[in-house]
């Protein structure tokens, strides 16, 4: 997709003026639907199908920012607001840009376009940026907001926003603490009957990139027989990245445990068991049964945010494995069943980047209702 920017600075100013804004949005969409001599040349498409804001701080996080909006515009045309906030500045100052993205069309296709508003707020400023974001979101269309890092809950710029938008979009993988962060997402769910803040929801860039893996678990069980292998369970083993003298995340390993928890019907049977180099969850299955969950660090194959390594699910009467393999992108999967020859397959492991992770959470208009089930059952396991 190539897209094409044009940029237009509104001056160094403390109070926008939200009509020159408009106006200098509405010029550009002119300029592109005209050549040099005002005449018109192509058919332009204003469309806008969401609201998206994205706060940053400002730097090369807003232009990798502006570089994701342009990337969104194909799939989900938008008025993007890019925020560099800085609210620890001296001197407060309020500025404002305007551009647009657009996608190369199709012989015969009218081009379609988005909007881009970056907002660059400095000082005291930084408090009233949602305020003046009202007036100018497109109505009608759901509000997304992008947290690119960190973890928004308690930040004054985050509590903002909270009241205006439908849907918070997190990478858990980048909170300084990431399961304790986890669980404060659970409880941000349970504020409002299962809402965070003013009819907001919760999508998490970490728990998407574990889609890959639920499929392929899921796929072991897609014939009928294979269902009752479910119900006898007795251990799991999930092998995660962790280089050696670095604090361990096992955000997403928990986060998978708990998706097989919820689905199955599985709750906490006791306090876990920590080994030298390992944490045993102790659970039991919807009939009683204990399962032991079995977390192991392993050393990093590669510096992806997808920090799983391999999974065994041990069962009665049968094992089920899935291991990366030494082919990028790719993992071994296994079936040994009692009575059966093993079944193995070479599989890919899809990896999505930042964008493409957005573009599948922007289809989601509700509630995430697995994410969310699954959030706050692994809340409950938590160490």
């Amino acid at each position: 997709m190539t897209t094409t920017s044009t940029s237009a600075p509104l001056g160094e100013r403390i109070h926008i003026d939200i009509r020159a804004i408009e106006r200098e949005l509405n010029d550009l969409w002119k300029q592109l639907a005209e050549d040099a001599n005002g005449q018109k040349q192509q058919a332009v498409t204003r469309t806008c199908v969401l609201n998206l804001i994205i706060v940053t701080g400002g730097g090369r996080a807003a232009e990798h920012a502006t570089e994701t909006v342009a990337r969104l515009t194909a799939r989900h045309p938008n008025r993007a607001f890019v925020i560099s906030a800085a609210p620890n500045a001296r001197k407060d100052v309020l500025d404002a840009w305007v551009q647009t993205h657009c996608q190369m069309p199709s012989p015969g296709r009218p081009q379609v376009c988005g909007e881009q508003i970056t907002i660059e707020a400095r000082g005291t400023a930084v408090d009233r940026v949602a305020g003046t974001l009202l007036p100018l979101l497109v109505p009608d269309v759901p509000v997304m907001l992008w947290w690119p890092r960190g973890e928004p809950a308690g930040d004054p710029r985050f509590l903002k926003f909270a009241d205006i938008v439908d849907r918070v979009i997190v990478d858990s993988a980048t909170f300084a603490a990431p399961e304790a962060g986890l669980a404060r997402m659970a409880a941000l769910l349970d504020h409002d009957g299962g809402q965070s803040g003013a009819g907001t929801t919760i999508s998490d860039l970490s728990w998407s990139r574990l889609t890959p893996w639920r499929e392929l678990i899921a796929q072991f069980f897609d014939a009928p027989a294979l269902v009752s292998h479910l119900a006898e369970i007795t251990r799991v083993a999930v092998d995660y990245e962790a280089r050696a003298g670095e604090a361990a995340d096992r955000s997403q390993t928990l986060l998978l445990v708990g998706w097989l928890a919820a689905r199955l019907g599985w709750r906490k049977a006791g306090p876990p068991s920590e080994q030298t180099d390992s944490t045993t969850l102790r659970l039991a299955s919807a009939t009683g049964e204990p399962i032991a969950v079995e977390l192991r660090p392993a050393e990093p194959a590669d510096d992806a945010l997808d920090s799983l390594s391999a999974l065994a699910i041990e069962c009665r009467r049968a094992r089920f494995t899935i291991a990366r393999d030494d082919t990028p992108d790719c993992a071994v999967a296994r079936s040994e069943i009692a009575g059966m020859q093993p079944i193995q397959r070479k599989v890919r492991l899809e990896r999505l980047d930042e964008a493409e992770l957005i573009g599948e959470e922007l289809r989601l208009l509700g509630h995430d209702q697995t994410f969310e089930a699954v959030l706050k059952v692994t809340a409950g396991l938590i160490p």
